[in-house]
Formats: C-alpha cells, sequence, structure tokens
C-alpha cells in the first residue's frame, strides 16, 4: 500500500506537482524501512527526491574596492561552504554559479543575490582625554617624635631636609607646619641620612594629604562596518521572494597615555593604560573578515529559517 501510494503521488510529480514528489518521497522511504528495495523502489526514490528538490543558485558577491585591495573572498568561501554542506533540507539544493554552469542548470528554481550596499574599513577616531585625578586620605610622611615625661612641657619637632634657593638644609619643625614643608617638597629627616640619638620615648606618627594628578588619555578606534543586501528571486520569473538589510559592526581599539604629578593618585587601571604603547592596527583585509562575522551568523540563521520548511 505505501509502495502504491508512493507510485501515484510520484506521477502527479512528474505533471509538476513539488508537493506531490515530497508525499511519494515519503510513502516509498517508508516501503523500504520493511522491504529493502522492494520492487526497485530505491530507483523510485532517487526520482522522487528529483522532483521534490528546488535548486538554488548562490550568485558570487560583487566587490568594488581595489584601491584597499580587500578580496570577499574568505566571506564568499564560507557562505558556500555552509549552504553546500549544511543539512537546510534534504529538499533543497545549493549550488555556486560555477557549478550551475558545470551541471547544465541554465534554469534554478531560486537565485540567492548578495550585495554589500555599503562598507567601510579602518575609518580612524583618536580621542584624547584629560583627567584630573584626587586621593583622599594618602599617607604623606611618616616620623617620629619623643614623647615627653608624664607632666613635662611638650614641645616636638620633627627634622626634615628643606628646601632652599641654593640647595638643601637640615632643620627641626613644628608637628603644625609639617604638612606645609611636604607640600612645598621637603622630605621628613635630614638631609645627610643621619639621625640624633634620643634617649626619650619615640613614637611614629603620620601626615595625611590629598595625592593630585594629571592623567592623559589617548584611544585610537577604527571601525568597520557594512550592510550586505539579501535577496532571494524566483528563478523564473525573477520576483523577488524574500529581501533583508543585515548589518555587521567591528570596532578595533588601542589605548595609551601618561600621567603629571603624583602616582600615588592613579588607581590600577591608570597604571595599566601608562604601560601601554600605540600598536599598529589590523590589516584591511582582517578587519573586512571581523565586521562580516555578524553578517554571516544573521545571514545563516535567516537561510536556515527561509528553507527549514520547504
Amino acid at each position: 500500500e505505501r509502495y502504491d501510494a508512493g507510485l501515484a503521488a510520484l506521477k502527479k510529480a512528474k505533471a509538476g506537482d513539488r508537493e506531490e514528489a515530497k508525499i511519494a518521497y515519503d510513502h516509498l522511504a517508508r516501503a523500504n524501512d520493511w522491504v529493502s528495495n522492494y520492487k526497485e523502489v530505491a530507483e523510485r526514490l532517487k526520482d522522487a527526491e528529483y522532483y521534490a528538490t528546488i535548486r538554488v543558485v548562490v550568485e558570487p558577491i560583487p566587490m568594488h574596492s581595489q584601491a584597499l585591495k580587500i578580496s570577499n573572498e574568505f566571506f564568499d568561501n564560507k557562505i558556500n561552504e555552509y549552504l553546500l554542506k549544511a543539512p537546510v533540507n534534504r529538499f533543497v539544493k545549493f549550488y555556486t554559479a560555477k557549478e550551475a554552469k558545470r551541471l547544465g542548470i541554465g534554469k534554478p528554481d531560486q537565485i540567492i543575490q548578495l550585495n554589500f550596499d555599503d562598507f567601510v574599513v579602518g575609518q580612524t577616531y583618536l580621542h584624547e582625554k584629560e583627567s584630573d585625578l584626587i586621593r583622599d586620605s594618602i599617607v604623606l610622611a611618616t616620623y617620629e617624635v619623643e614623647v615627653p615625661a608624664s607632666g613635662a612641657t611638650s614641645n616636638e619637632k620633627v627634622t626634615i631636609c628643606h628646601k632652599t634657593a641654593t640647595g638643601t638644609q637640615t632643620i627641626t619643625v613644628s608637628e603644625s607646619t609639617l604638612k606645609a614643608h611636604l607640600d612645598h617638597g621637603d622630605k621628613v629627616g635630614s638631609c645627610d641620612g643621619t639621625s640624633r640619638p634620643s634617649a626619650g620615648r619615640k613614637e611614629t606618627r603620620r601626615v595625611y594629604g590629598k595625592a593630585k594628578a594629571t592623567m592623559h588619555t589617548f584611544t585610537k578606534t577604527l571601525e568597520s562596518k557594512g550592510l550586505l543586501d539579501f535577496r532571494i528571486l524566483d528563478g523564473h520569473t525573477r520576483r523577488v521572494l524574500s529581501q533583508e538589510k543585515l548589518p555587521g559592526v567591528f570596532l578595533w581599539q588601542s589605548q595609551w597615555g601618561y600621567f603629571n604629578g603624583d602616582e600615588r593618585a592613579l588607581e590600577k587601571e591608570h597604571f595599566r593604560i601608562i604601560k601601554n604603547k600605540e600598536v599598529p592596527p589590523p590589516a584591511p583585509q582582517d578587519l573586512f573578515i571581523a565586521f562580516t562575522q555578524p553578517i554571516y551568523d544573521q545571514l545563516t540563521f535567516r537561510i536556515r529559517q527561509f528553507y527549514k520548511n520547504y
């Protein structure tokens, strides 16, 4: 019964009814599952598949950018590789234009046309940012003072190396004026690095303040983007069956910089930027491939959706 139903549907398929060809294939395949090659069912299966299959020719993508020596060969080949190998649908066969010509497929059922409406590779933007950095509660200096005995008069002094117009000079200053000296550039301790002996008890103290710096950050951005026109045409009437615009964008960045001032005002991210050097951008061909990757993902998804139930 399956075999006879398959032959009846196949007869209608040969008259031009593709849906009957799919029905015939299903009947004959079930018959072949029960009895392998029953009444040459394998040959009838090939006939049913032939009449059920639509043949789609994928035209090569035109490219007009000889000045940049950009080739879309990689993108073109990647699409063809997917269409020729991916199991989109048993009854849909994809061919390149060269294959169709070699096999004598002069009138395909459908044609896929791909064309870049517009694309830009390596459009460059350079941005400089100047930031004032301030960090509070920074330890500006650590020093020791002699603590007077109980009941004694406190007269705490701090030894510093003081900058003068002619050089440096070791002096002692009161704690209340120490921060002003540190802001001026003086250092705690004697200029020759020696310290005077003391018999009294010493206490370690700290001077807190703000650390300030100016950060200069340079960011170079190369933008590559394009818009692919994707169309499916009826191979006999040239009527548009489906059309979409598929965008793709890729941003490449390089960042470096320098600072002026107190490095204690810098965060971890600032040190990372300072260590960086300006690097040359990728080749235009690599940028082209990068921005076409999201287009490829969209394109293969749209093709699967269009043909999955064909």
